[in-house]
């Protein structure tokens, strides 16, 4: 009789590790806990929520690095952008025109880069994330003096990009002298040709952008980025695609933030448990080899947060509806882009490339 796993004890021992490795990257998450570690650890250690904020750019120029292939000048460059455009909003936060013109053409910006490669979308994607959600995340706390800015939070937001470039620099001095001069050099460890439909992919993220934005705007929406982001993120290019990825956003929000509500309300809360959330949230984006396991584990951890933080519990439901929503914006929008290249240029469709595959 032929043997199978199940009659293997060492089979049914190693049965769970499998099914781990299967699901979540665990070298990848190993690698972007240490990234947050030090600002977990000065949070805590300081009491400035401020330390904890800014993780969302450490993991953001982490995953750029990894995906893009961007050496240490392309991590700074990164980072700079990411601190320019963050500035950038949080000025246009003081009018809803400027603030729908500024999101709109920083999403159309991001799709643009694109034009350095396929690979470069990653960049696009961790530039518009973390601007959007800083500018919104911080605009109640701004101190500045004549602009909805939070100057202070400034500095924190440059320190975050240095473990990326640090962990970028390590690899420059391994290698030969003349190839590490030439690394220093340039910005990415690759070259590749433009990726096709670049500027209709940049018209379709700024159109489902803007019409999220103004949405927001005029409904005076809570946690705004994240409708923001979802009508950015359903931007994938084909219908198949784009609908697959609402979909999948759907589910992990209709059943990650139920489950998140009803941990949050059997859990014990205390102080710790805020930023180790904020922490395990941004984990969350590197740490899972399916999208929609890791949205949906995202979900329920910021449905927790939400709860932790004071807010009742009802107010979770605001991400199930702001995810739905911002999802439609952005699928509606690749839909309509769609069958107006068709119709404009008279032919078969036209596939528009993916303008991101992440939360």
């Amino acid at each position: 009789m032929k043997r199978t796993a199940f009659h293997n004890p060492m089979s049914i021992h190693r049965f769970p590790f499998t099914m781990i490795r299967r699901l979540i990257h665990i070298e990848m998450l190993f690698r972007g806990a240490l990234m947050l570690a030090p600002f977990l650890v000065a949070g805590l250690a300081t009491g400035n929520p401020l330390w904890t904020h800014v993780e969302i750019v450490t993991i953001s120029t982490f995953i750029a690095a990894e995906r893009s292939q961007l050496t240490p000048l392309g991590v700074l460059l990164h980072a700079m952008a990411i601190a320019a455009a963050f500035i950038a909003l949080s000025l246009s936060m003081a009018s809803p025109v400027l603030f729908v013109l500024a999101t709109a053409l920083l999403a159309a910006a991001c799709a643009l880069v694109m034009t350095a490669g396929q690979g470069m979308r990653w960049t696009g994607i961790f530039t518009f994330l973390p601007s959007v959600y800083l500018a919104c995340g911080l605009a109640g706390s701004a101190r500045g003096s004549f602009s909805g800015v939070d100057w202070a939070a400034l500095p924190y937001v440059i320190i975050a990009g240095l473990p990326a470039i640090l962990g970028a620099i390590a690899p420059c001095l391994a290698k030969t002298e003349r190839a590490s001069v030439s690394s220093w050099r340039a910005w990415r460890r690759t070259s590749e040709p433009s990726a096709k439909n670049v500027f209709t992919t940049a018209l379709t993220a700024a159109l489902a952008v803007g019409a999220a934005a103004t949405l927001v705007s005029l409904q005076h929406v809570q946690h705004e980025q994240w409708m923001v982001w979802s009508a950015a993120c359903v931007v994938t290019g084909d219908l198949p695609t784009a609908l697959a990825k609402w979909k999948d956003r759907a589910l992990g929000a209709v059943t990650g933030v139920p489950l998140g509500m009803l941990a949050a309300m059997l859990m014990p809360h205390s102080a710790l448990l805020a930023p180790m959330l904020t922490i395990a949230i941004a984990l969350t984006l590197v740490s899972f080899h399916h999208y929609a396991v890791g949205f949906g584990v995202r979900c329920a951890l910021q449905a927790i947060a939400i709860i932790v933080a004071g807010h009742v519990t009802l107010a979770a439901d605001v991400r199930t509806i702001n995810v739905i929503v911002g999802g439609s914006i952005g699928l509606l929008s690749t839909v309509g882009m769609h069958y107006f290249s068709v119709w404009l240029k008279g032919r078969g469709p036209v596939a528009i490339d993916p303008q991101c595959n992440a939360s």
